[in-house]
């Protein structure tokens, strides 16, 4: 199958979903740390799609683009792959069409004029140290009203914010100190942004935006029970 001229509605639909298949993975890739349950799966969908694309012809600098990195980075994903999990296997997948050169002379669409880089102040600075170690602590049971769940949220506001100012991520996960990779503050985002924020951001199906609810109420489930009856983590609570 080969990428026909850009005039042709429907071979430009195989490749526009060629794209959404290749960034739903590598944003389900991105979602999970190293060593979490389901890491080494999504980085295998994700490497399996790029070499699936090398084999159509496709150079890593045009699979960079659609991605938002560097030819060398998507490289290096491949390569990486490889040489941590010792996979020698073949599995590539076909979700990409033949790759065609543009034509000599053929007019390239203009580029988008880069944004002009934002600097991180010294009081977000202080907010980003602080505040995320805090955020990383706000879980689903949570409470809503929570000073923890509170500073969670406004840590999340503050790294969309920087975004949109054209911060990078990894300017804004330096400044966190340790406490977010890019990885983890790509995902925040996007599961916390919203219309109030400037618009929803995508995020892979396996993964839920954020509805500022409990999960489920800690103290309903022992609705009737004696601190006898409790389990231990409640007893002690009981006591305190």
């Amino acid at each position: 199958m080969t990428v026909p001229e850009s005039t042709s509605p429907e071979k430009t639909d195989v490749l526009m979903q060629a794209e959404k298949a290749l960034v739903a993975a590598y944003s389900e890739f991105s979602a999970r740390e190293s060593g979490e349950p389901g890491h080494v799966e999504a980085w295998k969908k994700l490497v399996a799609i790029l070499e699936g694309a090398r084999q159509q012809g496709w150079p890593y600098r045009g699979l960079a683009t659609i991605l938002g990195l560097t030819g060398e980075g998507v490289r290096m994903l491949v390569l990486r792959y490889r040489k941590t999990t010792g996979d020698e296997s073949e599995f590539a997948d076909a979700t990409f069409p033949e790759y065609v050169r543009p034509k000599r002379g053929t007019a390239m669409p203009p580029r988008k004029p880069p944004r002009p880089k934002s600097e991180i102040t010294d009081e977000e600075r202080k907010q980003l140290r602080e505040w995320g170690p805090i955020a990383k602590n706000a879980k689903g049971s949570t409470p809503v009203d929570s000073p923890i769940r509170k500073t969670s949220e406004d840590f999340s506001k503050l790294v969309i914010g920087l975004k949109q100012r054209g911060v990078i991520w990894q300017e804004i996960a330096d400044a966190t100190e340790g406490s977010h990779t890019v990885a983890g503050l790509r995902m925040r985002a996007s599961r916390h942004s919203n219309e109030e924020n400037g618009g929803t951001w995508s995020l892979p199906p396996s993964i839920r935006r954020y509805r500022r609810i409990d999960i489920h109420d800690k103290a309903s489930d022992f609705d009737g029970l004696t601190p006898v009856d409790q389990p231990e983590a409640q007893k002690v609570e009981a006591a305190s």
